[in-house]
């Protein structure tokens, strides 16, 4: 029978009933199994500090251990394990849980932190084999502050016979939420306990830009790629309508299933295909906030109101048939008890969502091959080149991909892999001078290298060898961590590759000047930044960092090369037809592979000629444009002396 929607007659609120659609009945999960993935020092730190006490509150995890036996298993790098194990927070987890830790290194890429969640979150699913269909999985993000009592109401749904359960989550600014949540625990490791409507509460006054921008009745401002919609209705009142909600439970109902979207896209029709869903609308039962940047989507953020057209355009491009059944719901956040103008705060919000569905012409997007993930699959390819066989993934997110196969073995030939790709790869301009600067280690095999970034990134996934000859560290560790701890690598070092996505100089050089003592006499030291930039900024950045480890660094220790990779317009187009060209190619093969035929030969020619033009880039010669990647060389003779913390 399906899932019938009504209006709850005290307070016209629309729920969905419970009467869901299994046939025949399912026996309700036997256990339950919370997953949060979390990698990279600076994200465990503030889940560690802020996030895993919340979830440590007597109606979170201690509830779910009361109803079933429950195992809560963090997904992330082996670098970041050891920190999470001894964390006091990890301690008084496992104290009340069975708390495990799953290594994800293979999994993990800088800047594509969506697939990653995916794949990470379908590897721990798998690797329960037959028993998942016993089991009740939980899915939660680092960021997340959750409000006490909202895990033992998703189970409490689930043992009802729900087969997945979504929810919507509203964004606050992390920079005021950080100071705020520690200022609200007495010791580290210690549970915060929030009800709803005190976190809600506090929440209202720390919206983010983002949240603020989706209130169709504040038109100030609106997000241009939006997938939620708020109405608000007093001061202690919000009403959501979500486009796309997060999975936040799931009874799978199948074994065999296939990944080829998302997370939030795929999880429901494709381990749930009855359609037995339920949404948690009432804040009182279940609220989740997310810490998120000031400065998150701000490029999204636009002035004027969100017209229902404009937004049924962006919702074409990526919306399923779930994410179009999602906005049913109307989601009532609420600090004190519902007012009495609620009823027509919702009928306000049936309005405006139907507008915006009488604009929305175009078919939904399928759940499985959808454009993004394509998109992000194809470089989540690239970047795990060497720590993930096509085999494997094909066998992680359970589908068939001889395709894939023989079409990645085909551009690793025509382009190379990072950072030793072909002229005529779109990125070569910027993984060149690696390439050069690298050429000793690649010659000599006693030579040793030291890889240091945050993030796992095309370039570092490709020369990790496992410890062979290269050694990896996190910045953020490497930084924070006392000097001594690293004593056994002083002076067993080549040459080093920093990987950096900040443009603050201070930061970079604190790096090199750690590093120094772990070079060989005369070792190389690259600092690869790979953000783009104006070429103005970028040349202020490079200066600094030239002045200030002239001023840091022994005399014998100099910088001797700077130099950056333009981006011109023409690049940038050469850059974007590449990547339509790939997504058309694994999309539809027959009809992207003939293109590819086709436009290929020109548009090679094309990126070769701009890719030496721009590779030529020295600071004496150009003060206009962007700068793709910004490069400085470091000889170094090495001081055994360790410094720092």
């Amino acid at each position: 029978m399906p899932t019938v929607r009504s209006r709850d007659a005290s307070t016209g609120l629309r729920t969905a009933s419970e009467s869901y659609r299994t046939n025949p009945p399912r026996s309700p999960p036997n256990t339950v199994k919370v997953l949060l993935p979390v990698w990279g020092y600076r994200y465990v730190k503030q889940f560690l500090e802020l996030g895993l006490p919340t979830l440590l509150a007597p109606g979170n995890v201690p509830a779910l251990t009361k109803a079933l036996p429950c195992e809560f298993e963090i997904l992330t790098s082996s670098e970041d394990a050891t920190f999470i194990g001894q964390h006091p927070a990890f301690l008084s987890l496992a104290g009340i849980c069975k708390a495990t830790i799953r290594h994800i290194d293979r999994l993990i890429t800088a800047g594509n932190s969506a697939t990653t969640l995916t794949l990470a979150y379908v590897d721990a699913i798998r690797a329960s084999g037959r028993s998942m269909l016993d089991t009740c999985f939980i899915f939660l993000n680092s960021d997340y502050i959750v409000a006490d009592g909202s895990l033992a109401s998703v189970l409490a749904r689930m043992q009802a016979g729900a087969g997945a359960i979504l929810a919507g989550n509203f964004q606050v600014i992390a920079e005021d939420a950080t100071p705020w949540l520690r200022g609200q625990t007495a010791r580290e490791g210690a549970p915060m306990t929030f009800p709803p409507r005190a976190l809600l509460r506090w929440a209202f006054g720390h919206l983010h830009p983002a949240t603020l921008a989706n209130i169709v009745n504040l038109p100030v401002s609106h997000n241009a790629h939006t997938n939620r919609l708020f109405w608000r209705v007093d001061r202690d009142t919000l009403i959501g309508r979500f486009y796309l909600m997060h999975v936040i439970s799931l009874h799978p109902e199948v074994a065999d299933f296939n990944i080829g979207a998302s997370w939030d896209y795929s999880f429901v029709p494709e381990m749930c295909p009855s359609g037995n869903v339920s949404a948690m609308t009432d804040s009182d039962d279940y609220l989740v906030v997310e810490m998120q940047p000031r400065d998150h989507e701000s490029e999204f953020l636009r002035p004027d109101p969100l017209r229902p057209k404009v937004l049924a355009r962006t919702l074409c491009e990526w919306t399923t048939a779930r994410h179009r059944q999602n906005v049913d719901y109307s989601i009532v956040y609420h600090a004190d008890d519902p007012p009495a103008a609620i009823s027509a705060a919702i009928a306000t919000a049936d309005a405006y969502v139907a507008q915006v569905s009488r604009w929305l012409r175009r078919r939904p997007q399928p759940h499985y091959g959808h454009p993004y993930w394509l998109g992000t699959i194809a470089a989540f390819r690239e970047a795990t080149a060497q720590r993930i066989s096509a085999e494997e993934f094909g066998a992680l997110v359970g589908m068939r991909i001889q395709r894939g196969v023989w079409i990645e073995r085909l551009r690793t030939l025509l382009f190379g892999a990072p950072p030793r790709v072909r002229p005529w790869h779109p990125r070569w301009p910027d993984y060149r001078p690696i390439t050069v600067g690298l050429a000793d280690f690649f010659a000599a095999p006693d030579h040793r290298l030291l890889l240091i970034s945050d993030a796992r990134t095309a370039v570092s996934a490709t020369l990790d060898d496992g410890g062979k000859r290269v050694t990896r560290l996190q910045a953020s560790p490497f930084l924070q961590t006392a000097a001594e701890r690293y004593k056994d690598l002083a002076g067993i070092f080549d040459a080093c590759l920093v990987e950096s996505d900040t443009h603050d100089p201070a930061r970079v050089c604190a790096l090199v000047e750690r590093i120094v003592a772990l070079m060989k006499d005369g070792g190389k030291i690259l600092i690869f930044v790979h953000d783009e930039q104006p070429i103005d900024q970028a040349e202020r950045f490079a200066a600094e960092v030239k002045l200030t480890l002239q001023r840091l660094l022994p005399s014998s220790t100099s910088v001797n090369e700077v130099r950056f990779a333009a981006a011109s317009r023409l690049r940038l187009e050469s850059r974007r037809m590449y990547a339509r060209l790939a997504m058309a190619v694994h999309r539809r093969p027959w009809l992207g592979v003939p293109a590819a035929a086709l436009l290929g030969v020109p548009l090679t020619l094309l990126t070769l000629i701009v890719n030496l033009l721009a590779g030529r880039g020295k600071w004496t010669s150009l003060r206009r444009g962007t700068a793709s990647s910004l490069h400085v060389v470091v000889r170094t003779r090495a001081s055994r002396a360790l410094s720092g913390p």
